[in-house]
């Protein structure tokens, strides 16, 4: 029965798209910085440390933030505002950040880009206890494992986005797509349901 709940079905959609655009900072940020932005390893020891630090901060203020909103307004405004803002604006940060010629305004673009994305999390894994209620852990495992295979794909789709389109910059608008898709199937959700 659960299977045929839209809402569930969007959950799984959203997570596996976002990974896909999640899963570049965990696997090819170091080698698109260097290789793809030539960028020399003491660069690198602050470049990529920016990112990460970045998300952290994301994940606390998403966490808060949805608290906030949810005692203001309504659960969907405090789940789905945060997720579809966090995800569509963080696929705007990988864009902009392929635009730039400069290496410090790409690692802040994309720096900026991992703190919002991140403030997306608690609100997601939050989402599993709204729809699964005693359910949570089915749900919550079966949101992770629709994640893990866009995380997959995307870790291994991005080596030949580099050598199809000869450019990393590039290869990244596959994965900023599927962010801002990701952000607009979260709008779509109704933790209420």
């Amino acid at each position: 029965v659960v299977l045929h709940n839209r809402n569930f079905q969007r959950v799984l959609v959203m997570y596996h798209l976002y990974c896909w655009g999640a899963y570049f900072y965990l696997s090819w940020l170091p080698t698109y910085l260097q290789t793809g932005r030539g960028m020399t390893e003491d660069q690198m020891k602050i470049a990529s440390a920016m990112p990460p630090l970045a998300g952290l901060f994301g994940v606390l203020a998403g966490g808060f933030l949805s608290d906030r909103l949810s005692r203001k307004y309504s659960l969907r405004m405090a789940r789905c505002s945060i997720g579809a803002a966090s995800l569509i604006g963080a696929g705007a940060c990988l864009i902009a950040a392929t635009l730039v010629r400069g290496n410090t305004t790409a690692v802040v673009l994309m720096s900026v880009g991992l703190g919002i994305m991140n403030a997306m999390l608690p609100v997601a894994w939050s989402l599993c206890v709204d729809l699964g209620k005693q359910h949570s852990g089915a749900i919550s495992g079966a949101m992770n494992m629709a994640g893990q295979a866009g995380s997959f794909i995307s870790s291994v789709a991005f080596g030949y986005f580099v050598e199809w389109f000869g450019s990393y910059d590039l290869a990244l608008m596959p994965l900023a797509a599927m962010l801002i898709l990701s952000g607009i199937t979260f709008a779509a959700i109704d933790p209420s349901d």
